[in-house]
């Protein structure tokens, strides 16, 4: 009888073993589909497994945002910050996510406890420091009237530059190949680069591949010209190579035109396979650009940078643009206007109503001063970026992947009905009725009910200055014993 019970329990442990061991193998498949972007795989598996780790919980959460299932991703990162094991970053995402599905007050919430957890953080500060910010970025102030463009189709369009009187941008339909390949991460087809006409009234007709020596067939796009149209920067796979953690990364490429034809593409000398460099923004004159990279020494994620290019051709050494605009989240897709006054670009780490925000930026000799959030109806809770300007000031593009679209990423047009305005500067000395100078003096910013909304003291000189918002009314008052 003795033999027989341990025969039995032998039985039990040898099949608790193989249940461990194919639940180990289960979680290295799916461990290995999340590593390879393959982020439905992931989840197939990844729900398969029973008892699900916080390692199980966070890729579940961060595969289902991937393929933008916010809904499903949310209740995921909900179960896995009530467990001691969630990380500050796992906090900050289940804010972010909260942000995207509109619970704006509980958002808020879980943010406060991220600042807790990372109080250095510049996200933290930034989103912590009015609590009710989102509801003023949802009022609409009547400066856009937009519209979803018809050369959109169900797959990813996006990224648009002007080019000649037309628009490139980059999209993943197909249309009828020899080959059929689709990319990991979304099962979409590669991105190719397409120009369209632009009509008067901003719509966009007949798209058709661009020159056939810049599309290859992996990722390319988005691109950038000058303004004479004879120079090109694009972003495009590193086709030789993965980086050392077994990734593909994106890289710059220059092409010029020479008669009616490109040149071969060319890469740019900051290119790397250990990170990315993309979403290039030309000066008219195409000596400066813009992109954005996540090469070390930044702020943290993608941040943007500027590098300036000799008539010559030679590239100089890229330049980080500051923690002004970069954060420790993604800034990306910038843009700089026709007169170089102002650069447009997308971030999720400073304010915004959720995903990637598109905010405008005053630059002056290519630093930017100061910069705001352009609002509703551009921004929503989803992603907005890859906002372009028209040298005119009237109009341009930008895209989304907001709920009403035609497909993943969708073009949209849009009117600018008022310029972008910034902060204006008041200035001046404080003195007494006989003209004299008074330095130490208290200076009070009134609003237009009379509330004060600043005080600051004169310098040595008397001077005072106040940063105030262009469409209010303001009084001043000085007070000195």
């Amino acid at each position: 009888m003795m033999l027989k019970k341990i025969v039995y329990i032998a039985i039990l442990l040898l099949a608790s073993q193989q249940i461990m061991a194919q639940g180990k193998a289960k979680i290295k498949k799916a461990d290995k589909f999340h590593e390879g972007y393959s982020y439905s795989k992931a989840i197939e598996k990844y729900e398969g497994i029973t008892e699900k780790t916080p390692a199980i919980l966070r890729n579940l959460a961060d595969s289902y945002f991937r393929t933008r299932e916010y809904d499903k991703s949310e209740t995921y990162y909900a179960q896995l910050c009530t467990l001691d094991e969630a990380t500050a970053e796992d906090v900050y995402n289940y804010a972010y996510v909260l942000k995207m599905n509109e619970k704006y007050s509980e958002s808020q919430r879980w943010m406060a406890k991220f600042k807790d957890l990372k109080s250095d953080d510049s996200r933290a500060k930034a989103l912590t420091s009015d609590a009710n910010y989102y509801t003023k970025l949802q009022k609409d102030k009547g400066q856009f009237t937009i519209s979803n463009l018809d050369i959109n189709t169900e797959q990813e369009d996006f990224g648009t530059a002007f080019y000649k009187g037309n628009i490139v941008f980059a999209s993943s339909r197909e249309g009828i190949v020899p080959v059929k390949r689709r990319w990991n991460w979304n099962k979409l087809p590669f991105l190719n680069l397409y120009e369209a006409q632009r009509n008067e009234d901003n719509s966009l007709k007949t798209p058709r591949k661009f020159v056939r020596r810049l599309n290859k067939k992996f990722h390319e796009g988005p691109a950038s010209f000058n303004e004479a149209g004879d120079f090109v920067v694009f972003t495009r796979n590193n086709y030789k190579g993965k980086s050392k953690d077994g990734v593909i990364k994106l890289q710059l490429f220059t092409s010029q035109l020479e008669g009616n034809s490109w040149s071969k593409p060319k890469a740019v000398p900051f290119n790397s396979p250990e990170y990315s460099v993309g979403h290039p923004a030309l000066s008219p004159d195409g000596l400066t650009m813009y992109f954005a990279s996540d090469m070390p020494g930044g702020q943290g994620g993608v941040d943007l940078y500027i590098v300036k290019r000799s008539k010559e051709g030679v590239w100089e050494s890229p330049q980080n643009l500051g923690n002004l605009v970069n954060t420790e989240g993604n800034e990306m897709f910038p843009y700089i206007s026709n007169t170089g006054e102002l650069l447009f670009f997308a971030s999720d780490g400073q304010p915004g109503l959720g995903g990637l925000d598109v905010f405008v930026a005053k630059v002056e000799n290519n630093v930017p001063q100061e910069f705001k959030n352009v609002g509703v109806p551009v921004n929503t809770s989803k992603d907005d970026f890859a906002f372009i300007l028209d040298k005119e000031g009237k109009g341009g593009y930008f895209s989304s992947n907001r709920p009403g679209g035609k497909g993943d990423d969708d073009i949209y047009a849009y009117i600018l009905h008022k310029p972008f305005l910034f902060n204006k500067v008041i200035k001046g000395t404080a003195k007494d009725t006989d003209g004299n100078l008074l330095a130490n003096t208290e200076v009070n910013l009134y609003d237009e009910k009379g509330k004060i909304i600043e005080t600051i003291t004169t310098d040595a000189t008397g001077a005072y200055t106040f940063k105030a918002d262009n469409d209010k009314k303001y009084s001043l008052k000085g007070i000195k014993e």
